[in-house]
């Protein structure tokens, strides 16, 4: 379970000390963002100015694939690990949908780091859902769907999903 750090005051420091001979390997993450830094060496620090949307993870992980060479993919070596020849990300997360507000279709995005059976449901203000997105099991991946409302009203909505034994709900907001 990754620690999450929300509504900080910038600019932050975090400092880390890190045991001699752990086959553990500890990622910083600010979701909404397409990279993630690895903290090396037992101890170190870092000083962050911002974080666009509140949020940063600190994630750790046991042994596993060596990330993918910048060099062959033109990405940050630290962005994703490599599953054949597809990229997966390393934690579950719901991002919030964008545009938002939106008039009359938004997409939500989500990151899968394994395969697993996902819905993505609407609610209404009321707890009352008004549509399923997605009812289906999905493969590992950088995934998104296109909520199109047409057919609704202004107001505030929720969307959440269900991925495995992860779950979060966000709002947006529809304005006709």
């Amino acid at each position: 379970m990754p620690i999450k750090v929300k509504d900080a005051i910038y600019p932050l420091t975090l400092s880390w000390k890190i045991k001699k001979g752990n086959a553990v390997d500890y990622w910083l993450t600010m979701p909404g963002t397409q990279g993630r830094t690895g903290l090396s060496g037992e101890s170190g620090s870092m000083t962050l100015a911002s974080s666009d949307n509140g949020v940063i993870l600190l994630t750790t992980q046991t042994n596993t694939p060596a990330p993918c060479d910048p060099s062959a993919t033109g990405r940050d070596q630290h962005e994703v690990l490599e599953k054949g020849k597809s990229f997966i990300p390393v934690v579950y997360f719901l991002k919030q949908n964008s545009p938002n507000p939106f008039n009359p279709t938004t997409t939500i995005s989500y990151d899968l780091p394994e395969d697993a059976r996902v819905t993505l449901k609407i609610f209404n203000v009321l707890g009352e859902e008004v549509m399923t997105l997605i009812d289906a099991v999905e493969s590992a991946g950088y995934k998104s769907a296109v909520f199109d409302a047409t057919n609704f009203s202004s107001g505030m909505y929720f969307y959440r999903i269900q991925a495995g034994k992860f779950s979060d709900t966000k709002k947006l907001l529809l304005i006709k």
